[in-house]
């Protein structure tokens, strides 16, 4: 019992190792505290915060977050505020060992309010994309600074994948097609690729049972087989019946066993193949990153139409 504990502990350590290695692989990113031209200073903290958050709950970059840049920065004697020039952001960006600096501003348009973000390259100095979107009023503060996230995560990946085309028909040519097809084989990784998350845990917990259950019947049956292999003339007709009916008995729970895994795949297939539908249109590059995941996020919304305070979550996995 003691070494079957010992190996699944082992096996969740490597799970954490493994996951911990993707992690270090994710672009780390900043938002520096947009500028506030013409709206007020709490305006624009606000939305910095919900930019900066999106991002986070992206799980595709390692953000870094408002309180660790502010510790770095009053070491070296700088403040993040007012800095939305390509030069500082590059400076600032070196500090805390981002490559990517998300910079801009806040401009009050009657009552609406226009947000820009730039990109700022920190290894080449450049600035090199922009978003830009209007809110009409605080109530759209959040979908506009959403949609703006999601253009800028997409045009980070676009400039890492080099060929703009490439991004695009990646989302829908038969790469990604084919990668769904390979995931059918572990049952359930497939339709949760394809965004069918119940049926996805359905077919995947089904295939855990039926599998663990294949197994422990193959060990009754391999041990009911031993025992009835090692008989010999010394022992009694009774002995040998009741061996032979063990080993029998044995033998269809493992047939009954392999015939559910069996069912189980088959059943998984079909529904890849002529049930669940493979949409290429959805937006593949803001999937969770695969694996664990984790995510504890506390943040304010100072305005009167948002909670003061704010915490969120996120734990769980994705295959």
């Amino acid at each position: 019992m003691n070494f079957k504990i010992k190996n699944l502990f082992l096996l969740f350590s490597f799970f954490l190792c493994l996951n911990s290695l993707k992690a270090e692989e994710k672009m780390r990113i900043a938002v520096l505290d947009l500028k506030a031209d013409g709206v007020s200073e709490r305006h624009a903290r606000t939305i910095s915060n919900m930019l900066r958050n999106e991002f986070i709950n992206m799980f595709e970059f390692i953000v870094v977050e408002r309180n660790q840049m502010d510790e770095i920065l009053k070491e070296q004697g700088l403040q993040q505020t007012g800095c939305t020039e390509q030069a500082c952001a590059v400076e600032i960006g070196k500090l805390i060992s981002a490559r990517k600096m998300l910079v801009g501003e806040v401009m009050p348009l009657g009552e609406s309010f226009v947000i820009t973000v730039r990109i700022v390259d920190v290894e080449k100095g450049i600035s090199q994309f922009a978003a830009k979107d209007k809110a009409e009023n605080e109530d759209y503060l959040y979908q506009t600074t959403e949609r703006i996230a999601k253009e800028l995560a997409m045009k980070i990946n676009n400039y890492d994948y080099e060929k703009e085309s490439d991004f695009f028909e990646d989302r829908s040519s038969s790469p990604s097609k084919t990668g769904y097809y390979l995931r059918g084989i572990v049952p359930g990784w497939g339709q949760f690729y394809a965004d069918y998350n119940f049926k996805g845990f359905v077919y995947l917990s089904s295939f855990v049972v039926a599998s663990g259950l294949t197994f422990f019947t193959y060990k009754k049956y391999q041990n009911a087989k031993d025992d009835y292999d090692a008989l010999d003339s010394s022992f009694s007709d009774e002995r040998f019946d009741e061996s032979y009916d063990d080993y029998d008995q044995a033998s269809k729970y493992l047939k009954g066993a392999g015939i559910l895994l069996g069912t189980v795949y088959l059943l998984n297939w079909i529904d890849l193949l002529f049930i669940s539908e493979y949409k290429p249109e959805r937006d593949l590059s803001f999937q969770s990153e695969k694996g664990f995941f984790y995510s504890l996020n506390f943040y304010d919304y100072p305005l009167e139409k948002f909670n003061d305070k704010k915490i969120n979550l996120y734990l769980g996995v994705k295959f």
